[in-house]
This record gives structure tokens, C-alpha cells and sequence, in this order.
């Protein structure tokens, strides 16, 4: 018994996990990189709350003064956040049984199962963000930052979840943490 509440515990904090990807310009010279600015050009995605989106901002100030980059009105680099947000159909099938047969063709008689089979669907909404890290001076993108996740209605889970996604996210960027 004790197992299964285990399997089921570590199963849902798995599944819990926000999805990371990262992708990088091998060629950028990160090193030469000191300051960063979010780009002024892109306005705040619609898709995010002003919170979610000032959360993720300070989120990603931390992670980028940890590396001990400093945010600057004239950046080496220039950051920008995309999100979108989808909803998919999640079928969840739950089934009991009981069955005891015996028998062998006509000859002897026998009894099947009795069970039952519980089909939930449930409407699912996902977010991805996009952190975008482009170079100031040629303008060229040389870092991306995914993460994908269920959207939760609670605003300090959600807030929990942003902030370990995002470090999370950033353990890939190509600036170590100081």
C-alpha cells in the first residue's frame, strides 16, 4: 500500500514538472556580454497577466544578475518574453474489476467480471513562454529559452512555478552563475 502511494506521489510531481527546452548561437561571444535590457520595441504579451509578467521579468533579473550581468539602458544584450497559451483535452480512464472464470469450451460452466470503467475528459490549458536573448549589437538572436506548462489558477503556485522554470531554463544559458 505504502508503495503505491509513492508510485502515485512521485508519478504526479513528474507529471507537475514544467517542460524546458533551450537552444543556442554556438558562435556569440557570451563572454564579452555585461549588461542587458529588455527590448523596449516589444510590448508586453497580451497573453500574460501584468503580474505573471512582472514575475517573470524579476524572475529572469535574478537569474541574469547571478551571472553578474547588470540590467543597462545601452545592453550588450537585448531580451524579449513570447507567450502563447493552448487548450487540449486530457482523458483520464479509471477502471475496477473483478473477474473469476473456469471452464473449458461447453463442458463446464463458468462466471465472467463484474467492473467498472470511469471516463473523465477534462479541458486542459497549457502556456508556453519563450525567453529570447538577442545580441545589441548585430541585432542577431543568440539564445532561446522555452518553457511549457499547465496554467494553475492559483497565483502563488503559479508564481512557485515561474520562478523554478525559469531558473530552471536558465541552468542552460551560456553565462555561468558567479
Amino acid at each position: 500500500m505504502h508503495m503505491v502511494a509513492l508510485m502515485l506521489l512521485a508519478g504526479s510531481t513528474l507529471a507537475d514538472a514544467a517542460r524546458v527546452q533551450h537552444d543556442v548561437d554556438r558562435g556569440a561571444d557570451f563572454a564579452a556580454a555585461q549588461t542587458f535590457a529588455f527590448r523596449p520595441d516589444v510590448p508586453r504579451d497580451e497573453d500574460l497577466s501584468p503580474l505573471t509578467d512582472k514575475r517573470l521579468r524579476d524572475t529572469i533579473r535574478a537569474q541574469l544578475a547571478a551571472r553578474g550581468l547588470r540590467e543597462s539602458t545601452d545592453p550588450d544584450l537585448w531580451l524579449s518574453i513570447d507567450a502563447t497559451r493552448d487548450r487540449s483535452l486530457r482523458v483520464d480512464h479509471t477502471g475496477i474489476g473483478f473477474g473469476y472464470g473456469f471452464g473449458y469450451r461447453r463442458r463446464f460452466g463458468g462466471f465472467g467480471s463484474l467492473g467498472t470503467l470511469d471516463t473523465r475528459v477534462t479541458t486542459v490549458q497549457n502556456a508556453t513562454i519563450h525567453i529570447d536573448v538577442w545580441d545589441a549589437a548585430t541585432e542577431e538572436p543568440v539564445w532561446r529559452g522555452t518553457l511549457t506548462d499547465r496554467v494553475r489558477d492559483n497565483p502563488k503556485r503559479m508564481a512557485r512555478k515561474i520562478d523554478k522554470a525559469v531558473r530552471k531554463v536558465f541552468r542552460r544559458f551560456p553565462v555561468e552563475a558567479t
